[in-house]
């Protein structure tokens, strides 16, 4: 046999075994277009939970003194095309709100497919007294749910002024 048919008959051998491991899919989506998706939304409202469930069938619980401090990116494929989630702190305190716009206009200026802003209907998960949240039959106490809410709203209308979001 010649040299030239060893060396292709080998080649085909690693190609063969790199489709077995997986590393051609691997080697694809490194290389593919990713879809780029900030995801915003207020503390607690599930944001990174969010995202784990797009790989996961039950996300863990996160802790609330782990929350997301710095924007994250997800390398996700949903549907086999890749997609880079921009996961970004939800931390409603004034005293960061600098640093988090920050975050959020540089993840912008790298451009983006798009936006989901996540929102849990005032229902956020962090640390909290429970008489504050719920009533004496276990029902979520209408003003809480209200107040929630309004921040919520509030930041939607923060980050709405943060840019302009452009989409490309």
């Amino acid at each position: 046999m010649s040299d030239a048919l060893t060396i292709g008959a080998g080649a085909v051998k690693v190609i063969e075994l790199a489709a077995q491991q997986g590393w051609i899919d691997r080697l694809r989506y490194a290389f593919s277009k990713k879809q780029r998706v900030l995801v915003l939304g207020s503390t607690g409202t599930g944001k990174t939970n969010f995202l784990q469930s797009l790989t996961e069938s039950v996300p863990e619980a996160i802790d609330q003194m782990n929350r997301t401090q710095v924007a994250e990116q997800h390398r996700i494929k949903v549907d086999k095309t890749p997609f880079v989630f921009v996961d970004t702190p939800g931390d409603d305190d004034e005293g960061h709100r600098a640093q988090r716009n920050d975050q959020i206009r540089a993840a912008i200026s790298e451009g983006l497919s798009g936006a989901i802003n996540v929102v849990s209907y005032g229902l956020h998960e962090y640390r909290t007294n429970e008489a504050d949240v719920f009533d004496a039959t276990g029902a979520p106490k209408a003003a809480f749910l209200e107040s929630h809410r309004k921040v919520e709203i509030d930041m939607l209308a923060q980050w709405r002024d943060l840019s302009a979001i452009e989409i490309r």
